[in-house]
């Protein structure tokens, strides 16, 4: 198979341009002249000679296939930079073909997973990923249902390799999410990361770490919205205002009716409760009072038993009452 790009069509055969400033020929196909192509070589190489107007043409083509080249080949410069946290954090950096540059644990769980990384340097970064993933489960720090926390810091917004990494990282989550593993994906800011570092942690983890104190810190109270001043057009908001405020007042004054029915309520009861109260009292003194009657009479009584006793004593017993008096005498 040889690649080129497409100079000339005729009725039999597609005149390639290679790399190599070699002319080949391949089968007719539906191929539009500029476009880059990789088809079968019919016959050998060979060079033709044309006019100088073709020469040119043919130049031309030739550098333009071999910057499409150079800008197809990866760059050794980091393009962006992707924190993988689960409890082990490590951060890879990545050119712009995602193949893996540089590799960096944030803890001490993150040094041992990248100590059983090998042969890391230019591989895929979606092969390292999975690589991290499955040894932090075999390691006991990822289990059925944890989330796996991948954050990404672009240096530069390059299109195309944006694209493909959000392809890859899609491609990460799906196949995790039958396994029942949450993997979530984050975008931050170099100015982020920068802070992080300062830190001693990866970008992902100072998200983390940021979100979680804004769900402990107590809520701020809303500040009031300023009155805006009424324009001429707005009669029809005070009107309601105003019938607002009325109903307002009028909700104020039956409450004061209903606070003062109570307090009438409160009164007479305090008032019966008085009556009550000195009703009880003066029952005790009636109480008293007859029960005083009653030992006056029943002392009465007594005395008038006891002379009549004696009565009867000197009606019966004459001699003895004699006798009494003659002692007294003595």
């Amino acid at each position: 198979m040889k690649k080129g790009i497409v100079l000339e069509l005729d009725e039999e055969f597609v005149t390639l341009l290679t790399p190599e400033g070699e002319f080949i020929q391949v089968k007719e196909d539906e191929y539009e002249i500029g476009e880059e192509i990789e088809a079968r070589l019919v016959k050998k190489p060979y060079v033709r000679r044309r006019s100088f107007r073709y020469a040119a043409v043919s130049l031309i083509a030739a550098a333009v296939l071999f910057i499409a080249t150079l800008l197809h080949l990866p760059s050794d410069e980091v393009y962006a930079y992707m924190s993988i946290d689960i409890n082990p954090s490590i951060e890879v950096g990545v050119d712009d073909q995602l193949n893996v540059l540089t590799l960096k644990a944030y803890n001490e769980e993150g040094k041992k997973i990248v100590s059983q990384l090998s042969n890391w340097k230019k591989v895929a970064f979606v092969d390292i990923a999975t690589e991290i993933i499955e040894l932090s489960r075999k390691q006991g720090y990822l289990q059925k249902g944890g989330q796996v926390l991948i954050t990404t810091v672009e240096k530069k917004h390059l299109a195309a390799s944006s694209r493909k990494l959000s392809e890859e990282l899609s491609e990460i989550q799906h196949s995790y999410q039958q396994k029942n593993i949450i993997v979530k994906m984050e975008k931050s800011t170099m100015e982020v990361r920068n802070k992080a570092l300062k830190k001693g942690m990866t970008t992902g983890k100072l998200l983390q770490m940021e979100q979680q104190m804004k769900e402990v810190s107590p809520k701020e109270p809303k500040a009031k919205k300023l009155q805006k001043p009424l324009k001429q057009n707005d009669g029809d908001k005070k009107n309601e205002q105003q019938m607002n405020n009325h109903s307002l007042n009028e909700k104020n004054k039956n409450s004061g009716r209903e606070n003062n029915e109570q307090q009438t309520n409160n009164d007479l009861l305090n008032e019966k409760d008085e009556q009550n109260h000195k009703k009880k009292k003066n029952n005790g003194n009636e109480k008293n009072e007859i029960n005083h009657s009653l030992q006056k009479e029943d002392k009465r009584k007594r005395e008038e038993n006891n002379n009549e006793q004696k009565e009867m004593q000197k009606n019966y017993y004459p001699s003895e009452e004699r006798d009494e008096q003659d002692q007294k005498k003595k």
